[in-house]
């Protein structure tokens, strides 16, 4: 656009500790306005780790009947953490205001293409004999503007085991050849 001044992509980072990080920058457009964008990497290492990261922008446009102002923002982020040694939980979000946001202020050529957006949590346990998970999601087509919502889901499965297990010192038969295993969706 001929004519309009800009200052892009200013800002500060700041290593906080050895736990997590922040950093924060802005844009100003002549014509539009401020940009803010900030976000956070967190770890503790074989604990949890994640970031989370934000914009928001209150742009202003002179049109012929006025001013007229919108509220735009997107929010991402994603978390991993280890609960025990056999349990883990994981999730991840993606939202935005509208759909032409990362068209209109992303710098990466990945997230301008992005046309679906998924958000979603993960539990996860397993036992010696068995194991457990659980999940949501939410998953938005920026072009249909199409929601699907996929209802906490919990998923079962006893791992296959011996119907009939040989005494200590003797050999298996034939009839200790039979086994069983289970599973279910909920």
């Amino acid at each position: 656009q001929q004519g309009e001044r800009f200052i892009g992509n200013a800002g500060y980072y700041w290593a906080a500790s050895d736990y997590w990080d922040g950093q924060a920058s802005l844009d100003y457009n002549e014509e539009s306005g401020l940009l803010i964008r900030s976000g956070m990497n967190y770890a503790w290492r074989y604990r949890f780790s994640g970031n989370v990261s934000g914009s928001y922008t209150r742009e202003s446009h002179i049109t012929t009947s006025g001013t007229s102002k919108s509220t735009r923002w997107s929010l991402r982020g994603a978390h991993q953490q280890t609960i025990s040694s056999s349990a883990s939980l994981s999730g991840s979000m993606d939202f935005v205001s509208d759909a032409s946001f990362y068209q209109n202020f992303s710098f990466d050529p990945t997230d301008r293409r992005q046309r679906t957006l998924r958000s979603q949590l993960n539990f996860n346990k397993r036992w010696k004999t068995a194991s457990l998970t659980a999940y949501v999601e939410n998953t938005e087509n920026l072009d249909t503007e199409s929601l699907t919502r996929r209802f906490p889901q919990v998923e079962f499965q006893m791992f296959q085991r011996r119907l009939l297990s040989p005494d200590s010192g003797h050999d298996a038969r034939w009839y200790h050849n039979g086994y069983v295993s289970y599973s279910s969706r909920v």
